[in-house]
């Protein structure tokens, strides 16, 4: 009997625990998270009041819930307790219901619920609760975007010392949205949240004064504030007081404290820290140089898209230092950097382009970087970058049909900035250009202001040239005018300057220069042989398709005075070759002044 007691006894206690089991499953899902859930290590005061309805009570136990205090975290429990107390209007909870639908945690992600709680937690004057409604507004989520409403929610809750919500209050002032831009505003309201120890609002500060917005410049206070958001961690202020060190504003000149401070911002991913700590080691600023690690940082910065880094890692890798020399990596660079609009990778990628190094060669191909380096330089305030000898080789290309349709007007167009800029080949260039009416009025006056100017800067061709033209304006105006024919002459050969050459009669594709659009203009180019006896004849092809022989090009320059164009009086003549290679003239040896009559 005892026996079968002590059995029916263990059978008793296996049904209760199956019971415990089976139960629960057995209950809804809301109710199953409940039993499950139900707090041990919580004061069971706490519990029993929850229990009875207390809000307090119910948002206290969410929070042990949201924080896994005394309980597993548990955010749908958390959510649970919350709405128990928010339905009861308690103010706390239903900023924290809120918090859980703009986040997605516990319940799912809804801006407009957490919109509906945050207001009723706001309209009783809750601070956190006024700067979330107001930061849905500012964002227009789960609300329509409204920067009027964002700003009187904000206002309300900077005006009780929430630091967060005088932060982005500043920041509506400081962008002029739902009020008007005050940058004064934005610095009173980002100082009184940078005194409370806000990084973003120190920052932000700093950067007034800085840029002396709402305050006068000053970098001692720029760099001060920079540091208070550095020392707290903030990137960009870390960034931003390491290019103060590098440059010695509101600091004395520091590169060590500079690498140091771009350092702590470059190991958070910070590109621009990453750009600049690379550039002190490829400098060797604050670091012994060292071309491998400018390549480590400059890597990291471009493959976050920073076309700065990606230029500077393509020169290294087309130099060769830190890298081994790689044509086509400098190449891939480039183009990152090019695509996105960086000129001095545009020019790079232009020459190797134009050289084959790298990439298949492709005149085309180097005439649109080079154009469009070209461009970035016109509309540059500096125009002594690198890249602006763009301006030049665009406009030879254009001179010479490399790359791009052989156009005249558009070689003196960037041959003109190119020379506007100091180039004393453009100059000399634009000196020709004027002189024969290529792609600008033929004014021999010009010729000689251009000419000058590059003979002024020591150029050779250019003062033989300019000379040559002094003897023409002296012999007055009659002497430098245009020869009229009615379409082409065939070109003879024959020996000129002590240089002999077979003359081709290719005519200039695009037709002789015109002034009208009818008449054709042409040269009259006036030639003698090695003695100096020979007849004068005219030559009427254009400088581009002058007199060739293997690889030389030959240019004759005949200056006359005439009545008509046949009757000659007096002619003299000069005598230049066309060096391709080099893409500058030489003079030959000879030249003679003759009285000849027709």
């Amino acid at each position: 009997m005892h026996k079968h007691w002590k059995q029916f006894a263990c059978t008793i206690v296996l049904a209760t625990a199956l019971v415990a089991a089976i139960v629960p499953a057995l209950l809804p899902p809301q109710l199953q998270a409940q039993s499950q859930a139900l707090p041990r290590d919580v004061d069971p005061k706490l519990l029993a009041r929850a229990k009875a309805g207390n809000a307090v009570a119910q948002n206290n136990l969410g929070l042990l819930y949201d924080n896994g205090q005394g309980v597993p975290q548990d955010y749908v429990q958390a959510a649970v307790w919350y709405r128990k107390a928010a339905e009861q209007g308690y103010a706390d909870a239903q900023y924290n219901l809120g918090l859980d639908y703009e986040r997605g945690q516990g319940v799912p992600q809804d801006y407009a619920q957490a919109a509906v709680w945050y207001r009723n937690a706001a309209e009783q004057g809750l601070a956190n609760a006024q700067v979330n409604l107001g930061a849905l507004y500012d964002n227009g989520q789960g609300v329509a975007q409204d920067y009027d409403q964002a700003a009187t929610c904000y206002r309300k809750a900077a005006e009780q010392g929430n630091a967060k919500a005088q932060l982005n209050l500043a920041l509506l002032y400081d962008q002029g949205h739902g009020v008007p831009q005050d940058y004064a505003q934005a610095a009173a309201w980002y100082r009184k949240a940078a005194e409370q120890g806000n990084a973003k609002a120190q920052l932000k500060l700093a950067l007034l004064y800085d840029q002396g917005h709402g305050v006068s410049q000053d970098y001692a206070q720029a760099a001060a504030w920079y540091r208070k958001a550095a020392e707290q961690g903030n990137a960009h202020a870390q960034y931003n007081l390491g290019i103060f060190y590098r440059d010695g504003r509101g600091v004395s000149a520091d590169y060590e404290q500079a690498l140091a401070w771009f350092r702590k911002a470059a190991e958070q991913s910070y590109a621009d820290a990453q750009f600049n700590l690379g550039l002190l080691y490829d400098d060797g600023h604050g670091v012994p140089q060292d071309y491998a690690q400018a390549a480590v940082w400059y890597r990291k910065a471009a493959e976050q898209g920073l076309a700065n880094a990606q230029v500077n890692l393509g020169l290294l890798y087309h130099h060769g230092q830190g890298v081994p020399k790689d044509y086509a990596q400098a190449a891939a660079w480039y183009r990152k950097a090019a695509e996105q609009g960086d000129a001095v990778a545009q020019f790079d990628l232009g020459e190797l382009y134009a050289h084959g190094d790298g990439v298949f060669q492709d005149r085309a191909e180097s005439a649109k970087w080079l154009l469009k380096a070209a461009e970035s330089c016109d509309a540059a305030s500096d125009k002594s970058a690198g890249y602006c000898e763009s301006m030049i080789l665009i406009g030879f290309a254009y001179m010479d049909g490399d790359g791009v349709t052989q156009d005249y007007t558009q070689a003196a167009k960037w041959l003109r900035k190119s020379a506007e800029k100091g180039d004393s080949l453009a100059m000399e260039s634009m000196g020709w250009f004027y002189s024969k009416g290529y792609g600008v009025p033929r004014d021999t006056h010009q010729a000689e202001i251009w000419f000058r100017k590059a003979a002024d800067q020591g150029d050779a061709n250019a003062k033989i040239a300019l000379e040559a033209t002094q003897r023409l304006l002296a012999l007055g105006p009659s002497a430098y005018q245009t020869a009229v024919f009615d379409g082409w002459q065939t070109v003879s050969s024959g020996t000129y300057c002590n240089t002999t050459a077979t003359a081709t009669a290719s005519p200039y594709p695009n037709g002789p220069v015109t002034a009208d659009g009818t008449t054709k203009y042409v040269r009259l180019i006036l030639t003698r042989s090695k003695s100096g006896t020979g007849e004068a004849a005219p030559l009427t092809q254009p400088l581009a398709d002058d007199i060739a022989s293997g690889e030389l090009r030959i240019y004759v320059h005949g200056i006359t005075n005439y009545d008509d164009v046949f009757g000659v009086h007096h002619w003299v003549s000069f005598c230049y070759f066309w060096d391709a290679e080099n893409r500058a003239f030489g003079a030959c040896s000879e030249r003679n002044d003759t009285d000849h009559n027709s």
